[in-house]
């Protein structure tokens, strides 16, 4: 993409205000692998789901960063972070042939995988199995899967491109994985609208007893 080099700069001179570095790097859990789990089994706890839903969840989000990281193995990228001062050349370095993808010494290096971004495949595979549980909060689970990506490009981890990629993976992955285990019985039917998420004993209030007056007391007797 055109704007990628003016993004890079923009990480490269830290004209990101700090305020917003903070905030995002709040959100970036969201997208990681240790917090989709965090998050998942804390849904699970506090409601009625069984825990086969949380395997659900890992499903859509984790299978769907394992999509985005298998086209690291094929593309080499060099991440915001490592790119020169001023840098304003084309940041692709090259496709790998199989003998170099299975060569993990050197594909494995993380300068080199910035595309695609599986941190936002991943938050947008979490948000589609969220949406597929709780379907009045689908814009607001979207919108955490969009501060991921912001957070990546914030970070001088990846370019733009590689988030919106990411995105993009992270649709299709976790659309295809979602229809998957829902035939596994994994994640069940979309909650109702009116249905309370988590259940809440209520026990009767106690019945008082209205004292008799002495009058009535008199004319039973």
């Amino acid at each position: 993409m055109l704007v990628d080099p003016w993004f890079a700069a923009l990480f490269q001179r830290e004209a990101w205000p700090g305020e917003l570095k903070i905030f995002l790097h709040r959100v970036e859990p969201f997208g990681h692998g240790y917090g989709v789990a965090l998050i998942a089994a804390t849904v699970v706890m506090l409601t009625q789901f069984r825990w086969c839903v949380f395997y659900g969840m890992l499903a859509c989000a984790l299978g769907s960063g394992l999509a985005a990281n298998l086209g690291k193995l094929f593309i080499n990228r060099v991440r915001p972070h490592s790119l020169p001062v001023d840098f304003n050349g084309n940041s692709f370095v090259g496709i790998r042939s199989l003998g170099q993808m299975f060569d993990f010494e050197h594909s494995m290096v993380s300068t080199m995988q910035s595309f695609p971004s599986a941190h936002t495949a991943t938050a947008f595979g979490f948000a589609i199995a969220l949406t597929a549980l709780f379907p009045k909060a689908r814009n607001w689970f979207f919108t955490l899967a969009v501060l991921v990506g912001l957070q990546r490009v914030v970070h001088g981890s990846h370019h733009p491109s590689d988030v919106l990629i990411g995105a993009a993976v992270g649709l299709v992955a976790g659309s295809f994985l979602l229809h998957r285990v829902q035939q596994w019985g994994w994640i069940e039917p979309v909650v109702e609208q009116d249905q309370p998420l988590v259940s809440v004993p209520v026990s009767p209030l106690p019945v008082q007893q209205q004292p008799v007056p002495d009058q009535e007391i008199a004319k039973a007797s």
